[in-house]
């Protein structure tokens, strides 16, 4: 078997979304030739179905990928100018260390939202709250 992250590890969900996008993103350019990209696509769909994944799941995920680079590609890169980067001071990051039965990270940005958000916007200055998971401990 290939090593990849099987369907029933405790990571994240979007980990295996990032995993098939980076491998396509790296396949798209190191071939300059369409067919061998589309090679290793098909490749990558059979080694994670020959692991455990579901092929319409890990399809669709190639497919969504596949899209995302081609219209990236499309596109000029263009940056606007007259938004700056945030500071530290304008940015607040909650670890926390990932569980698959723990809460999702859609409902804690909701939760600080609704409870903290606009407080903590007008009197610290934070402007954007990022949600951060760590992965667990291996066991040694």
């Amino acid at each position: 078997l290939y090593q990849y992250i099987p369907p029933h590890s405790a990571h994240p969900p979007g980990m295996m979304k990032g995993i098939v996008y980076g491998l396509l993103r790296n396949y798209y350019s190191q071939n300059s030739n369409e067919s061998d990209y589309i090679h290793m696509a098909v490749l990558l769909l059979r080694r994670l179905v020959a692991r455990g994944w579901d092929r319409t799941y890990i399809k669709s995920l190639i497919q969504s990928a596949d899209s995302r680079l081609r219209s990236a590609e499309a596109q000029p890169s263009t940056t606007p100018n007259d938004r700056r980067p945030l500071t530290n001071k304008e940015r607040l990051f909650l670890h926390y260390e990932y569980h698959p039965g723990g809460m999702p990270r859609g409902e804690i940005r909701q939760i600080y939202q609704s409870t903290c958000g606009d407080l903590l916007e007008s009197r610290l200055g934070i402007k954007q709250m990022t949600v951060a998971y760590s992965r667990p401990k291996n066991v040694r």
